[in-house]
């Protein structure tokens, strides 16, 4: 009996592999006004770029978002005729503040610029408006090019006056508190073909001029004062100041783009690809200058992200990205492209589309049409405006498709059928009333899909379960009922079926001190991930103790601190830090006087600090943490002090200056809401109560992100979590109202839902506690006279949110949360509850040993109040290595014809062990004149067979093939001697084997690293060598042979030429076999000849696709004239499993017959790991083509544990007559092992059943090999292998027997022996007594001495992969009984 315990996940496809839910099918169940998205990921794992995906919903209530989602659109100011320049007025930190100005010519002919004079920053205020303009002027007295925001009330732009043909270039300075614009001369010289662009920093004014063949390029850097409006230049970067740092032979200064840093960095891209870096030293009047890239070569835009430190480079051809120089190739000239960064994505735009890239991985994620050539971009925010002369559009980028389900409509059910390129999922939808506890199913899986495996102990993951996912509904509690004889045959049995439910423990302790308790929390540290915690208790007396508390060991709270305070604390004045273990406290006694105190590897360190008028703050009502910061209030002064909470260090404060920059006016903060797991602050301001800032505080600045309006209420509580916060208000009436808002993309946030309170009632406010980094709120509530606890799971959808309700013992003094553990204190003990939020399966499964499938059924019954019972199959699958051995199995007598003097080998037969033995060790008492040992079922015979050695393989009945680098050996099966050897070309270096075919033999050679291929054909041992060579241009992988043609396997193709063997050079090249119709793996492919000109290619896709495709030979050209496709995965699952990591991606073709149109394949089907399966299709084939009719599997081959066949190094399989040949890779930390394992295929069908591998050598070194040279072959009835697996370079000759043999020699009356039986995984000891006997009693009819050996065994040891045991000296054998 084992036990296993399973976490809960997303389910695996049960029928087709197409997407992540059984059947295709999927239920969404929301409530009245709430808004469910969903990643499309969800539903088919990972999408590509250029997927087609589509959704229909029969009531347009279900809808599919893009990943670059149209969230608003704006009409222009009409009669616009062309956008000149447009920009938006940012932080020091390229933060929008939601000032905008636009430069324009409307239909008039008239210049104007439109800006935003009453602006608010925030991300609800990203859609420009446009509330003030100025006419500059009409375009034939005066041109524009280009306009900025130097404040927040100043605007400049770039012009020059047309007076009767001379130009007059000036600055227009616009206060947009003033009438008049001010001109500021610019006597610099200017032509008219210029094209030039101005921007702005705190500091200076840059005027950029890009190169044209009329005009250099030149840099032109202004100071300003706008007090007393002048513009003074004080620098120019030109030709001759860039010719001082870059040293290039005849370089031309042509500057293509230039961006400035809020450092008044200057980053410039020249036309040949130079991004450098310039900074001009004002206090020292020079010059930093440095290379970011260099000569990239033709160049045409570029962006960069000052704030991340990320650059992109555009070519005519090619998008180049960050510090590694990532390239992404383009076949369309994107010379009228341009390039933009964001926070996580680089926007490829153009006047007929954008294309958007995922930063991280720097790979194509959506396209969509349309004119994006004005695009403005926020380098810390994932969302853009796209300008049109007709209107602003404001997107919202993401990495993926979203499903949202949103609707007021009550009762409301439905069905869409959403589509991912040829994968289809059928989506019903349901809306619920407020209150319904209703349990909907809504999935129709099966737990079948992933099997309850024997024993998990060799995987590296445990395998998915979703039996808590399969119904919608709160407060779910579930129970199993076995269904009465659902599994007839026994051969598998789950004895105990269940799922771990929330843990409930009394916690009590000598040292744990709770009696008259007036301060109570708990706390777990900052950022980490143990279990770990402190209790913190202040009692009357007011000595304040701290205990350090491990989760996982009961009753294991000791004292760390203690210490007697002179007030009192509470949670109003008293902020609490647990950072990198240490304690930190600040206590405010009074508005002058804060207390610092800190507990730190078993330090007490203290200071009281008091406030002066000096001081940025000099007086606090109220003090908070929020997460790593220590926050003051005033609410006299209407001033936030920001500090660190370590010594309480100032860093800035918040104040209606500060906020006057972001647009605020009215300051007037009233409440401040904290949390202990990221940055942001929320306040409640103004008098009314009515509107919510949402801050972001970094160590050396603050942002406003967001500004709503909320209701007024006598109380409210904001509450941050992970990617969602709770507004909850109460209102005189007593009404409370819980609304949880989505702020996952802060440029986009919106409200989700509204969860129930039921039937119970909630007091006030007061009583609610929450874990932000855990998404967990909960509420002391009521329900007839009976006090409870009930925990919301913020980000569940509203149906589901309600989790859990526990009953609170009314002697309960506090309730304290930490992490997933709610603590009720009493005077005696503490009660904590530990909330699951990923029940574990826990159950109980027992096998005969030989089983491999079994499937029984339950009823999972799911209760809330109201009962759904739900009919499941389980599938058990064994797939543990197990090793076994039977006592009552191995009772070996052997007759001797003497006193045990010679040498005697006994086969120890099959029958007395189970499992995959990769090695049989045996240990005996070393005395002289006695040898006792073991014979591994794999018996080596040569260790010496060949050295220095490339490939072999099987040439004919009496001889091996064995290649080296410059020559060939033929040897003898017999002697094991080599009879022949010849030399290769000349100049030429072997490297493979490609293929092999009735004494003929393809190889691949190189030189001066071109590839080449030749052949050889042989009669027994004389070959002729081919007398020319081909080049092969592309990779070769390997080759395959029939009787008509040659196959050589490429990466994306396959080459295919006739077999003239030894004139390959002049074989008829019968052209390309291409793959562009489907993702392949070549390592799994297979040719077979089906008839005369009808030709078979089989191979798996990444979609775990059987593919067959059927090619003739017409006009001397292959035709592809038919394409079969098969899922093996509705196969394999339908009776049996994959495992989730496992690829399909070796094909091995086993046995071809064909009786009239009838033609039957036999074939294995090799999974990367667990087990392999044989499989029988049969095909209807007539004289040019085939239909596949029927398949079905006829065996399991079981795999060896987690250890995988990687198909990228060949050969790894080999199959010969009815044996197989598998040479696993198993990983281990710092190495990799590696072990060959022999199966035998059977000769009847079984599929309840898994062939196990009878016989195993493992590689001792633990190399990593770049090349395993192995073969099978037969002789004289007999199995044998040669391999390079023990040491790399050098081949052995093997044996394979079919079972260990017991050599034993010398004078032996009595032994006692052990025999190990190991794997990777697992070790079995058993003990043998042997005795000689010379009792006639004892002796058989002619005298002969009986030696009789007794097997004892005892208990085996489990090895969780770490443990190595082929590392035993190898022992000597007489050679003469071999």
């Amino acid at each position: 009996m084992i036990l296993i315990i399973l976490a809960s996940f997303t389910l695996l496809s049960v029928c087709k592999h197409c997407s992540s839910f059984p059947y295709d099918y999927t239920k969404i169940v929301a409530k009245e006004n709430e808004k469910i998205v969903q990643d499309l990921g969800d539903y088919f794992g990972k999408t590509k770029y250029k997927d087609v995906v589509t959704l229909r919903d029969e009531n347009n209530k279900l809808s599919l978002l893009n990943p670059i989602q149209l969230i608003n659109t704006m009409e222009m100011p009409p009669n616009f005729n062309k956008i000149i320049s447009y920009s938006v007025l940012t932080s020091s930190e390229f933060e929008w503040l939601n000032k905008y100005q636009l430069l324009a010519i409307n239909k008039d002919d008239d210049i104007i610029l439109i800006w935003t004079e009453h602006f608010v920053a925030g991300t609800q205020g990203r859609l420009p408006n446009f509330d003030s303009n100025k006419i500059i002027g009409n375009i034939n007295q005066v041109k524009c090019q280009s306009s900025v925001i130097l404040d927040a009330k100043h605007l400049l732009i770039d012009c020059y006056q047309i007076d009767t043909g001379n130009l007059n270039n000036q600055f227009y300075l616009i206060n947009q508190d003033q009438e008049e614009i001010i001109k500021i001369e610019n006597t610099y010289p200017l032509l008219t073909d210029q094209k030039r662009y101005i921007l702005s920093t705190n500091n200076y004014i840059y005027r950029i001029t890009t190169y044209s063949t009329d005009n250099p390029s030149y840099i032109e850097i202004f100071t300003y004062d706008l007090l007393s409006n002048q513009i003074q230049r004080i620098k120019i970067i030109d030709q001759e100041l860039i010719l001082n740092y870059v040293t290039f032979r005849e370089y031309s200064f042509e500057i293509v783009e230039v961006k400035v840093g809020p450092q008044d960095q200057i980053l410039i891209l020249d036309s040949i690809g130079n991004l450098f870096e310039m900074k001009y030293l004002i206090d020292k009047d020079s010059w930093e200058f440095s290379f970011l890239v260099m000569r990239l070569g033709n160049s045409i835009s570029f962006d960069y992200s000052f704030k991340y430190k990320r650059m992109a480079v555009l070519q005519p051809f090619k998008i180049i990205y960050g510090i590694f120089l990532t390239e992404y190739n383009s076949i369309e000239d994107l010379s009228q492209s341009r390039i933009h960064i964001t926070k996580n994505f680089l926007y490829l735009v153009s006047s007929t589309k954008i294309i958007s890239f995922l930063l991280d991985v720097f790979q194509p994620v959506y396209q969509t049409t349309g004119d994006f050539s004005y695009l403005l971009t926020d380098y810390t925010q994932n969302d853009f405006l796209a300008f049109s002369n007709t209107n602003i559009k404001h997107y919202l980028s993401g990495s993926e498709y979203k499903i949202q389900y949103s609707n007021n409509q009550p009762e409301l059910k439905g069905t869409a059928i959403l589509n991912h390129n040829q994968c289809q999922v059928t989506i019903e939808y349901q809306t619920v009333a407020r209150n319904s506890k209703e349990l909907i199913l809504i999935s129709k899986g099966n737990i079948i899909e992933t099997p309850f495996l024997s024993d998990t102990i060799y995987l590296q993951y445990t395998l998915p379960n979703s039996i808590n996912k399969l119904v919608d509904g709160p407060t779910q509690s579930l129970s199993f009922q076995k269904v009465d004889n659902s599994n007839l045959e026994q051969s598998g049995n789950v004895s105990y079926i269940g799922m771990t439910g929330d843990l409930k423990t009394v916690y009590e302790n000598e040292n744990l001190s709770l009696k008259n308790l007036i301060f109570t929390q708990t706390i777990s540290m900052i950022n980490s991930n143990d279990n770990n915690y402190l209790i913190i208790t202040q009692n009357q007396e007011k000595l304040l103790k701290i205990y350090r508390c491990y989760i996982y060991i009961a009753q294991a709270c000791t004292q760390s601190y203690e210490t007697l305070l002179t007030f009192k604390i509470t949670s109003e004045n008293t902020a609490i830090q647990y950072e990198d273990q240490a304690l930190k406290f600040i206590t405010l006694l009074d508005k002058k006087n804060l207390f610092y105190y800190q507990f730190f590897q078993g330090e007490y360190f203290n200071k009281t600090i008091t406030l002066t008028d000096q001081d940025p703050i000099d007086e606090i009502d109220n003090i908070y943490t929020n997460y790593k910061y220590f926050i003051a209030y005033s609410k006299t002064k209407k001033i936030i002090g920001v500090y660190e909470f370590k010594n309480v260090i100032f860093l800035y404060s918040i104040t209606l200056d500060q906020m006057k920059k972001f647009g605020i006016s009215d300051w007037n903060p009233q409440r401040l809401f904290c949390n202990n797991y990221k940055e942001i602050l929320f306040l409640i301001n103004g008098q009314q109560q009515n509107e919510v800032f949402i801050l972001t505080l970094n160590l050396n600045y603050f942002t406003l992100d967001y500004v709503m309006k909320i209701n007024e209420s006598k109380d409210i509580r904001i509450i941050t979590f992970v990617e969602r916060f709770a507004i909850l208000q109460q209102y005189e009436n007593g009404i409370i109202s819980f609304d949880v808002f989505n702020m996952k993309e802060i440029t986009n946030i919106y409200f989700e839902k509204t969860p129930t309170f039921y039937d119970y009632k909630i007091q006030d406010l007061n009583s609610i506690y929450w874990v932000s980094s855990k998404n967990l709120l909960h509420f002391k509530a009521q329900l007839e006279n009976k006090q409870y606890l009930l925990t919301y799971m913020i980000e569940q959808t509203d149906h589901n949110s309600l989790y859990t309700v526990q009953v609170l013992n009314e002697t309960n003094q506090y309730i304290t949360v930490d992490q997933d553990r709610v603590f009720q204190f009493n005077q005696d003990v503490i009660q904590i509850y530990w909330i699951q939020r990923k029940p574990n399966l826990v159950y109980y499964v027992n096998f005969k040993d030989e089983t491999f499938i079994s499937n029984v059924k339950y009823q999972i019954i799911y209760k809330n109040g109201q009962e759904l019972q739900v009919n499941q199959n389980f599938r058990l699958a064994n797939t543990y290595i197990e090793l076994k051995a039977y006592p009552d199995k191995i009772n070996i007598t052997t007759n001797l014809s003497t006193k045990v003097q010679n040498n005697n080998i006994q086969n120890m037969g099959r029958a007395w062990y189970f499992g995959e033995v990769s090695k049989f060790e045996l240990e005996s008492p070393d005395i002289k004149g006695q040898k006792i040992e073991i014979i591994d079922p794999i018996e080596q015979l040569i260790e010496y067979y060949q050295n220095n050695t490339i490939s072999i393989t099987d040439l004919d009945n009496n001889h091996v093939f064995v290649l080296k680098s410059d020559s060939f050996l033929i040897v003898s099966k017999k002697s094991n001697q080599v009879v022949a050897q010849k030399s290769i070309t000349q100049g030429y270096d072997c490297k493979n084997i490609l293929a092999s075919f009735q004494s003929k033999i393809l190889i691949m050679c190189t030189q001066d690293k071109q590839q080449f291929i030749n052949g050889i054909q042989c009669v027994e041992a004389e070959c002729k060598v081919g007398d020319n060579w081909l080049q092969i241009d592309d990779d070769i992988i390997f080759g395959q042979m029939d009787e008509d043609n040659i196959y050589i396997v490429l990466k994306q193709s396959i080459l295919v030429y006739s077999n003239q063997i030894l004139d390959i050079l002049h074989a008829k090249n019968y052209g390309l076999i291409t793959f562009e119709d489907f993702e392949y793996f070549q390592q799994g492919l297979a040719i077979k000849k089906i008839q005369t000109n009808l030709y078979h290619i089989y191979c798996t896709d990444l979609n775990q696709n059987f593919i067959i495709l059927e090619y003739i030979i017409k006009d001397e050209k292959l035709v592809r004239i038919n394409k079969i496709n098969y899922n093996l995965y509705d196969l394999l699952n339908n009776e049996f499993y994959l495992l989730p990591s496992a690829e399909l991606n070796l094909i091995k073709v086993i046995n071809l017959q064909n009786q009239g149109a009838i033609f039957q394949i036999d074939y294995i089907i090799f999974a990367t790991v667990g087990p392999h399966y044989g499989i029988r299709m049969e095909f209807n084939c007539k004289s040019d083509s085939c239909t596949l009719s029927s398949q079905k599997i006829i065996y399991i081959l079981q795999g060896y544990g987690e250890s995988k066949v990687d198909s990228l190094v060949l050969p790894k399989v080999i199959i010969k007559q009815k044996y197989v040949s598998i040479v696993y890779q198993f990983n281990n930390p710092g190495h990799k092992s590696y072990t060959q394992a022999i199966y035998e295929i059977p000769e009847k069908e079984s599929t309840n059943s898994a062939v196990y591998f009878y016989a195993a050598i493992q590689d001792v070194s633990y190399a990593y090999y770049l090349n395993f040279q192995t073969e099978l072959y037969t002789f004289a009835n007999e199995l044998y292998l040669i391999s390079n697996l023990k040491q790399y370079g050098q081949l052995r000759l093997y044996k394979v027997n079919q079972s260990p043999k017991l050599l034993i020699d010398g004078n032996i009356s009595e032994a006692k022996v052990t025999i190990s039986l190991k794997n990777d995984y697992v070790i079995r000891n058993l003990y043998l007594d042997i005795t000689a006997s010379d009792d006639p009693g004892q002796s058989d009819n002619n005298g002969h001495t009986i030696l009789w050996v007794i097997l004892g065994i005892v208990g085996g040891l489990i090895v969780l992969g770490v443990g190595f045991w082929c590392c035993k000296k190898k022992k000597s054998k007489n050679e003469p009984l071999l």
